[in-house]
């Protein structure tokens, strides 16, 4: 049962286990007591339904439909701050918290008590989305050295989010409908001019595409590629694209959604004191948002050896750029960087006293809402190798895949100086990234039979230096999934039109369930790089006909 917050209580100076004889700000978490259960359940539904064929003899299409739904129903024990303050002032040993306490850090009766009129945070979430996409691909024109492929399609989106709380006395209801536009198409501009010593085969892979939604506005963005395949062996490709993405529905919708109360911040324009009290922290959407925009960049180099047959080798590297990044800021990034974030610290008038120290007013209040942060910059190289290998037993596939982050800059604001967050962990700013990380993976393929075995490493970076100063290191870590593939009307109904394309999945993810481990976020653990839910076992089942 956890009896304190993250927040610090203060423990009186006339508790009988306080050895300080003063008031002392503490954090706690009570283990030994039995906890209030956290009841969080996620229901999901996606069906999708869908039709291809072919017009004009050589053109194909496809439309389809699909609905999502997910709700999620939450039950969060809050305890009695009351009470729980209460029993940190209580000068009595039979009514006082022990925080210092190896084992319960209170009677059974007091703990009981505190249990017993715990205050719950009761809400429900539900989104759903339907979906409805079309497009139609096929040749478009004969040029000298090819045909030049083209894809024009159309969707159309409608999205709805609910979300009631009764800690927060919300109910916010949110809509959106969208639609997009997009067309791409593959020129080639060179083919079969290996005599010529150019090469065998050069072309340009073109695109663009049109987002509207109702409550945003729309945005056109593109993206272009070329590839040079100069002999059997080698491949060579390149590309440059920019990208567009709108605020989601509850980052910009919704408006005031609740407040809480915080302790435990500095104010850094005041002297670094901290803030007095309890300050209220509201949170919610944020009207005055921009879309996120960026921009990429890639080159790559495909190596299929001729010798080896089956053996592939590929190396690309890649620049990403991003700006108006959106997120929520920790609070206490949101006091440190106030010009940025306007409108998210509120103070009063300052004193005649604050006047001649040069300080601001006091805070009062602050607004936790989505902003657009600055710029995000990273530079990184993936390299994939893979071998595969026919046998009396089957097919093999070996495979390893490395990616190497040597680049991750981020500013808080246009212009602003920027800070590397390369192998360092931050609740500041638009995030960070290990230097490292990599799967090596073994796959097996005979008739209707599959399998597939693999682990994903994770390198090591700094842990957290927002809320506490450490030396810890997270990372250095490996978890393995597992899968097992079956072709079932393959191998019980192949002659029957119905059944012939059943097929069964089933596998597990974190297979031997190793946690996450400790982290000084506030949380307990990275839930960034890690997943609190260990081992994941699923099974799926599908037909196509």
């Amino acid at each position: 049962m956890f009896v304190a917050s993250f927040g610090g209580d203060a423990e009186g100076a006339k508790n009988p286990f306080n050895p300080f004889r003063k008031v002392v700000e503490i954090s706690y978490t009570d283990l030994t007591s039995g906890r209030v259960g956290y009841d969080f359940n996620h229901d999901f539904m996606r069906p999708l339904v869908g039709i291809r064929g072919s017009v004009f003899s050589n053109w194909e299409y496809e439309v389809s439909i699909a609905y999502s739904k997910d709700r999620t129903p939450y039950d969060h024990p809050q305890g009695n701050s009351a009470a729980i303050q209460a029993a940190l002032d209580s000068a009595d040993p039979a009514t006082a918290l022990d925080p210092f306490a190896s084992g319960p850090s209170g009677t059974p009766q007091l703990l009981q008590s505190i249990r017993d009129s715990a205050q719950h945070e009761v809400g429900l979430v539900t989104d759903q989305a339907t979906i409805v996409q079309t497009w139609i691909r096929g040749p478009l024109i004969s040029m000298p050295t090819g045909t030049v492929q083209s894809v024009l399609g159309a969707e159309y989106s409608s999205e709805k989010e609910r979300a009631s709380d009764n800690l927060f006395s919300t109910d916010v209801r949110l809509q959106r409908r969208s639609f997009a536009l997009f067309s791409e198409a593959r020129i080639p501009l060179l083919a079969n001019t290996s005599r010529a010593g150019i090469g065998k085969l050069l072309t340009l892979n073109v695109a663009g595409r049109y987002d509207h939604s109702d409550d945003f506005g729309g945005k056109a963005t593109w993206q272009a590629g070329l590839v040079w395949r100069s002999n059997d062996e080698w491949l060579f490709r390149g590309g440059y694209a920019v990208s567009y993405k709108a605020p989601q529905l509850q980052q910009i919708g919704g408006g005031i959604q609740g407040t809480f109360m915080q302790s435990g911040l500095i104010d850094p324009l005041r002297g670094n004191e901290p803030v007095n009290g309890n300050v209220p922290v509201s949170f919610g959407g944020n009207p005055d948002l921009k879309a996120e925009t960026g921009r990429s960049r890639a080159l790559g180099i495909v190596y299929s050896s001729r010798r080896l047959t089956g053996f592939r080798a590929e190396l690309t590297q890649f620049e990403i750029e991003l700006n108006n990044y959106i997120s929520s800021p920790p609070l206490q990034a949101l006091v440190d960087s106030a010009n940025i974030f306007q409108g998210g610290v509120v103070r009063a008038p300052p004193s005649a006293q604050d006047v001649q120290k040069g300080f601001p007013g006091p805070i009062t209040a602050l607004n936790d809402l989505y902003f657009n942060f600055g710029e995000v910059r990273v530079s990184g190289v993936n390299l994939d190798l893979s071998y595969r290998a026919t046998t009396a037993t089957g097919e093999w596939t070996p495979a390893i895949s490395v990616s190497n982050i040597y680049k991750w800059l981020s500013a808080l604001s246009p212009g602003s100086a920027p800070v590397s967050y390369l192998g360092q962990a931050t609740l500041a700013g638009p995030g960070f990234a290990p230097r490292w990380k990599g799967t090596a993976a073994l796959a097996w393929q005979r008739g209707p039979l599959g399998a597939s075995v693999s682990g994903r490493y994770m390198g090591r970076y700094a842990d957290y230096q927002d809320l506490v100063q450490n030396r810890n290191e997270l990372g250095n870590f490996w978890t393995y999934d597992a899968n097992l593939h079956i072709d079932v009307g393959k191998v019980i109904a192949k002659n029957n039109q119905w059944l012939a394309g059943v097929s069964l999945d089933v596998g597990a993810v974190n297979l031997f369930d190793r946690a996450p481990p400790f982290s000084y976020n506030g949380v307990g653990y990275d839930y960034t790089e890690y997943d609190i839910r260990g081992r994941f076992v699923y099974a799926h089942l599908a037909t196509k006909f």
